[in-house]
């Protein structure tokens, strides 16, 4: 199997913005990471706050208005308003061991390598990228302006194109260790794939569904725990038997030394 690296993109509203913040810098945390590798978690950009993105975002309206580009100054944006491009950089099985080989500063190095290439294609810029290593498999959330340096909303410029490209982009970071970018969706249907293997689930989705997936994976391993334990106190129940056993054979034979001695024994 080939070594793939993928991009994500959605869009954040004041609120989503919030949420994925306390998600991704672990002020909130979810019951499926290992507590014991959280220290290993890197944010080589601070995510900002959700004013701060928002005051961002309103200042590059602002300009493109003073620029002449608007008949009207723009207002607030809007509580519903995307403030934020949200991201999540990953890889395939057979990817993530190339990944964690390499140092933690090179890891963070190409991490934000690949985000920069993709806001820079977008029109806009990093505001924050935090780096995962205490889940299932080591990840990049990463944040970009949701107006661009041009004034106008990055939401607007999400096309098919740009979400393709942003996967050549991601890959083009990692090519020097073999790793490639994924099939389109175009050609995996050209070759007749199950289209389960390649729809994509939403970032929500995706975390919604490992919790799931690691409760079964204890459940799985604390019913082979139960039946390790079973099997290990059927042996120790086999192994008192043969030892009575042997006891008692050992009891037995001695009787029957005796009484052979008695028979052969003169009177």
């Amino acid at each position: 199997m080939a070594k793939v690296a993928l991009a994500r993109l959605g869009t954040k509203t004041r609120s989503g913005h919030a949420g994925q913040r306390m998600h991704d810098t672990r002020a909130q945390v979810p019951d499926y990471v290992v507590a014991d590798r959280m220290h290993l978690n890197t944010e080589p950009v601070p995510v900002p706050s959700v004013s701060e993105m928002v005051e961002e975002c309103e200042t590059r309206r602002q300009a493109r208005y003073e620029r002449g580009e608007l008949k009207r100054k723009p207002g607030p944006i809007r509580s519903d308003g995307v403030v934020t491009i949200s991201g999540i950089i990953a890889f395939s099985t057979e990817a993530q061991e190339a990944i964690k080989a390499l140092p933690v500063e090179e890891q963070d190095r190409l991490y934000l390598e690949a985000a920069e290439s993709i806001a820079e294609r977008l029109g806009t810029t990093v505001a924050g990228l935090v780096v995962h290593r205490d889940e299932w498999a080591p990840h990049a959330h990463f944040y970009l302006h949701g107006v661009g340096l041009d004034g106008k909303p990055v939401s607007k410029k999400l096309n098919r194109v740009a979400l393709s490209e942003a996967q050549d982009l991601t890959a083009a970071a990692y090519s020097h260790l073999g790793i490639v970018r994924g099939k389109t969706r175009l050609a995996r249907e050209a070759d007749g794939e199950d289209p389960s293997t390649f729809i994509h689930k939403t970032l929500r989705e995706m975390h919604g569904e490992i919790p799931g997936q690691i409760k079964e994976a204890r459940a799985r391993r604390d019913a082979a725990v139960q039946e390790a334990e079973a099997a290990r106190a059927e042996a120790e129940e086999a192994k008192a038997e043969a030892a009575a056993l042997r006891e008692k054979l050992a009891t037995t034979q001695k009787r029957l030394d005796r009484l052979r001695f008695a028979v052969i024994a003169p009177a």
